[in-house]
């Protein structure tokens, strides 16, 4: 049997239907296929747009008849893959096949046979929907969505996420398509990555790993410049296919309602010609006279709604010069926030082939050797940024200067001497006394030493002329003793020998004053 939208004339050639909604919606079918580039993406705009997709029955008493009803994801991917619709006759495109099973009965299944074991193949056989080309590209497009391929087949349908160049890299390695893994909280940081060889087993590690957003803003600017030259083009051709696209939905919907029209009438002359004694006949056919009332009203509302959300019909003049000024600036409308990723990676897809990407371990760089839409060939290499700890890590140059200057400075000067050289921190900020505190705990680096050679602490003081503390703290406020404080906040007292000789003689008074009046308390008790 001939599939929807075709039939026999009188001599048994193969000709469009007659009905001219079939051959609309079946001429809209393939232009949605051409737009959304995946069979599911079909099926959801018929759905949306609320088009019914007729059937042809077969057996029984509805036996030749057109059912209309909704566009299932099986019926899109049947049709995608007739080659009826290409104008082409094929026989032996299924093959049965029998085979015994385990309880000595036999059992057949039919299988569907590659393209080159097909028995018979007449293309141009009979006038077609799209072209054998066009056909053969379907095919293609339907073998690269599938997520379940094997070798080098991985999805690369334009879907949702960040990532734009998803399905498109290839590994320079293993010659395999680079996937996508989401990774931080909630999955919100994406990077292409290729671990077929891991998984196999062949290696320890990935082939490839680098961030998306790397790769992909390395693209996009090669992208713009060869759309540059057809911007205002683009714009021109955007709109014709925008009114081209909701003429060929507002017909369907007018050819609808025509259908329902025609329903209608039918039933009213069913009606009118029925005995009216005949009171359960006349029921029955007037209440189908009034569902295809119904259907008539609903289908008007319908067409009235979709005229009036139609975008173009809701366009002024002032939308229409926007629109043409955006084109003209392809990279502000890319970067609008109503471009959703997926229509990015459609535009994508209608220009790149593929980009195999390599990893050049010596210079830390990435080469992206592009296969443009026609055979081009472009090549780039960008850097690989560093990771978040080589980022924070100082360079060997600054440890080493930072070494130098603690020899003879404190954490406070060596921090201005460092700004002063207009040298800044991992993080980009000036030097201060605990970042470089922080460096040379790091880097066991020893602090500039307190005191200088000759030098004396409090404590120190203290226990040389055999007084306490507070007595060198008394001697420091009164001015007996000259000291300076250290960055650290302690004092550093030089004693020349004069004032040791003076320090000497009083603490030797001081303790024979003590001696004696602890003397004198013995004897007194």
């Amino acid at each position: 049997p001939l599939p929807i939208g075709y039939c026999y004339d009188d001599f048994d050639n193969t000709i469009f239907d007659h009905d001219e909604q079939i051959r609309e919606i079946i001429e809209l079918f393939f232009q949605v296929f051409a737009h959304k580039r995946s069979a599911y993406g079909v099926t959801r705009y018929f759905g949306e747009h609320q088009i019914n997709f007729p059937k042809r029955a077969y057996g029984g008493v509805w036996n030749g008849k057109i059912i209309w009803g909704k566009l299932t994801y099986g019926r899109t991917v049947t049709l995608l893959k007739n080659p009826t619709y290409a104008g082409a006759y094929v026989y032996g495109r299924y093959k049965t096949e029998k085979s015994l099973s385990t309880n000595g009965t036999f059992t057949s299944r039919i299988k569907l046979q590659p393209r080159d074991q097909w028995e018979v193949l007449i293309q141009d056989h009979h006038p077609s929907y799209i072209s054998w080309q066009t056909y053969l590209q379907n095919q293609d497009i339907l073998r690269s969505n599938q997520t379940n391929g094997t070798g080098t087949v991985v999805t690369s349908a334009a879907r949702e996420g960040k990532a734009l160049l998803h399905g498109l890299l290839i590994c320079s390695k293993c010659g395999r398509r680079l996937s996508v893994r989401y990774t931080g909280n909630g999955g919100i940081w994406p990077q292409y990555e290729c671990n077929w060889r891991k998984k196999e087993g062949l290696t320890g590690r990935s082939c490839l790993n680098t961030r998306t957003d790397i790769v992909d803003n390395a693209i996009i600017p090669l992208m713009f410049a060869a759309l540059e030259p057809q911007q205002l083009e683009i714009a021109l051709l955007s709109v014709d296919k925008l009114k081209a696209h909701y003429a060929k939905l507002d017909k369907q919907w007018e050819l609808a309602l025509a259908r329902a029209e025609y329903e209608a009438q039918i039933a009213e002359r069913r009606f009118e010609e029925v005995d009216p004694a005949n009171r359960l006949v006349a029921a029955t056919l007037e209440k189908r006279w009034e569902q295809t009332l119904l259907k008539v009203q609903q289908t008007q509302d319908t067409l009235t709604q979709q005229r009036q959300t139609h975008p173009l019909n809701q366009m002024g003049e002032a939308d229409k010069e926007e629109l043409f000024r955006l084109a003209q600036h392809l990279p502000h409308l890319w970067n609008a926030e109503h471009t959703p990723p997926k229509q990015k990676k459609q535009i994508i897809r209608l220009l790149i082939e593929d980009i195999t990407v390599e990893r050049l371990e010596q210079s830390r760089q990435l080469s992206l050797h592009i296969r443009w839409k026609g055979g081009k060939h472009e090549s780039l290499t960008i850097p690989i940024p560093l990771k978040q700890p080589d980022k924070v890590r100082y360079s060997d140059e600054t440890i080493h200067k930072i070494r130098d200057l603690a020899k003879t400075h404190h954490d406070i000067k060596i921090a201005d001497t460092l700004n002063q050289l207009d040298i800044k921190s991992s993080s980009g900020r000036p030097f201060t006394a605990s970042m470089i505190k922080w460096v040379r705990h790091k880097h066991d680096i020893p602090a500039c030493p307190t005191h200088q050679p000759g030098e004396l602490t409090v404590k120190q003081v203290a226990q040389r002329y055999d007084v306490s503390t507070h007595v060198v703290y008394y001697w420091l406020e009164t001015g007996m003793l000259q000291a300076q404080k250290s960055h650290s906040r302690t004092y550093r007292i030089v004693i020349s020998e004069s004032k040791h000789q003076e320090l000497t003689t009083w603490s030797k008074v001081s303790r024979e004053d003590k001696i004696r009046q602890k003397q004198h308390r013995k004897r007194t008790r």
